[in-house]
């Protein structure tokens, strides 16, 4: 499988209306089954993206400590990892943070191979096995191709070499607060 070509040239990253339907389900959803949203999304194929489910007033008000639910911090917490961080800082976190089923630390190693690759032509094996926490290169290149097959990133891996060559990663949630530093520096620099 040396420089197996992992990429599609018509690939565009997962689908942004893949969570759509859970965002609808938020509607009518309140503490307990706002927290089984929650979970739902975060073990759900395909769904990438949670910056929409995050802005919901029915899901942020899971992150609020006067919830009727004791863990609804918790999860709101857990969704914002997802959306923003990276499987080191759930480990970091992980006893103040409800557990990852099977589904949902397949998921965040994947959201943490696309931060990985933004930016980056070439990531070792090496790097990869760390910050992913994974004990062999068979089941990184796993990962890998799984992230391709969902198109969260596009590229060759490199046997010989030991690293993955990034053709294209998918875009991740961005923090509003760097939203907003980003939107300052824009107007500082038109003045």
């Amino acid at each position: 499988m040396s420089d197996e070509a992992l990429a599609s040239s018509s690939a565009k990253g997962p689908s942004p209306s893949a969570n759509e339907p859970f965002v609808l389900l938020a509607n009518g959803t309140r503490g307990a089954a706002a927290i089984g949203l929650v979970r739902q999304v975060l073990e759900a194929p395909g769904v990438f993206v949670f910056g929409e489910l995050l802005d919901h007033p029915n899901v942020r008000a899971l992150g609020d400590d006067s919830s009727s639910t004791a863990d609804g911090p918790k999860y709101f917490h857990l969704l914002e990892l997802f959306a923003y961080g990276t499987y080191q800082e759930y480990q970091s976190q992980k006893t103040a943070l409800p557990p990852l089923t099977d589904a949902m630390t397949k998921k965040l190693r994947l959201l943490t191979l696309a931060s990985l690759a933004t930016g980056r032509r070439l990531l070792s094996y090496d790097k990869l096995l760390k910050e992913l926490q994974i004990n062999n290169v068979r089941e990184l290149e796993d990962v890998i191709i799984e992230g391709a097959s969902a198109n969260v990133v596009q590229g060759k891996l490199d046997q010989k070499e030991r690293h993955f060559e990034v053709d294209f990663t998918m875009a991740r949630d961005i923090r509003m607060v760097k939203y907003t530093s980003l939107k300052a520096s824009k107007t500082d620099r038109n003045i």
